[in-house]
Parts: structure tokens; C-alpha cells; sequence
């Protein structure tokens, strides 16, 4: 059998709403729990009642309340970073994810939409899988349950890049990039 790693959860981390696609993260659990019973699902955030609603309706429909824990908005989420098998970036059309940036920088894998800068992240960095559908959302996820090789190099590739790409001074050179270019015309 392959090697499954210790830690067996997953986080999504961000405002709770439609479009950042916790129901995603969910459905893929749902599945997730057939190969791994105990594997766990931290959705933190706070957001729309009527979809906090709903996530919870699904969460007991689907006998979830077990594997699926509610955090609501947390202060300080590095240390829930920093203790996931991955982190979970469901929205559709992400415009800079900074949690993605977060857990890159914690050498935490990510497991992202193919789309908006989700995808330009992933595929620039190698840190992390793409899904399309609910179904590779649960084989990614599954992957990085079996394979610590697998997270461990996503999760260096990642951290990597994040030191190459978000840091302070990389910010600060692109601004002032821009200030010589502006002053040269």
C-alpha cells in the first residue's frame, strides 16, 4: 500500500460565500471519507448567512459533522496553515490569492481551481495540483494524502517560489521598475 501521511486534513480559509466554492471543498470530503474516514475538512471564514446556511445544511445532510468543523473567522490562521495537509483554494476566479501566497510561504501545498490567478500561481510555481471538476478536487486531495513525497516537493516548490515572487523587496523592486520606467519617458 502507498505510504499515507500523518496529518489527514485540509483547509479552506477565506469569506464564505458562493463564489469561493466551499460546497466544492465539501462534496470532494464527502468522497474523500470512503478512502480515509478520518480525514478532516477546516473551512475557516466567516461570510453570507444564507450560504453558512447552506453549508451547514449540506454538512448534516451528508453526516459530515464529524469530518468537517466550522471555525468561523480566525484572527491569526497561520498556525491552521502550517498544520494542513494542504490548503484548499476553491473560487473560481481568484484575483491574487493571498492565502495561496500564506501557504506557499508555510511550505504547505495548494490545491486550486484551474482558474483566475489561482492557476498562473500553480503553473508558475509548481506548488501545488489543479481541478476542474469535483472529481479531481478528491484524486488531488487523495494524492497528497498517499504521497508525502508528492506534498513535500509541492510544498518546497511552492515556498520557493513565494520567496522569489511575494516578498517585501520583490514588491518594492517592481514598484520602483516602474518609477524608472515612468521617469525615463
Amino acid at each position: 500500500l502507498p505510504e499515507i501521511r500523518e496529518k489527514k486534513h485540509f483547509l479552506i480559509l477565506g469569506m464564505l460565500h458562493p463564489s469561493k466554492g466551499q460546497i466544492d471543498a465539501l462534496m470532494a470530503i464527502k468522497m474523500l471519507i470512503n478512502d480515509f474516514p478520518k480525514v478532516r475538512l477546516l473551512i475557516a471564514g466567516e461570510g453570507w448567512k444564507s450560504y453558512t446556511n447552506q453549508l451547514k445544511s449540506y454538512i448534516k445532510s451528508n453526516n459530515l459533522e464529524s469530518n468537517v468543523t466550522l471555525c468561523g473567522y480566525v484572527h491569526n490562521p497561520d498556525k491552521l496553515i502550517q498544520e494542513a495537509n494542504a490548503l484548499l483554494v476553491c473560487s473560481r476566479n481568484e484575483a491574487m490569492g493571498r492565502v495561496t501566497a500564506e501557504a506557499m510561504a508555510a511550505k504547505v501545498p495548494v490545491i486550486g481551481y484551474d482558474g483566475g490567478a489561482t492557476s498562473e500561481i500553480i503553473n508558475n510555481s509548481n506548488g501545488g495540483l489543479l481541478y476542474n471538476q469535483i472529481d479531481q478536487l478528491y484524486e488531488c486531495m487523495k494524492s497528497i494524502l498517499y504521497s508525502s513525497q508528492l506534498a513535500e516537493k509541492l510544498g518546497q516548490n511552492g515556498y520557493q517560489f513565494a520567496l522569489e515572487n511575494f516578498t517585501n523587496q520583490h514588491y518594492a523592486d517592481k514598484v520602483m521598475e516602474v518609477y524608472k520606467e515612468v521617469l525615463d519617458k
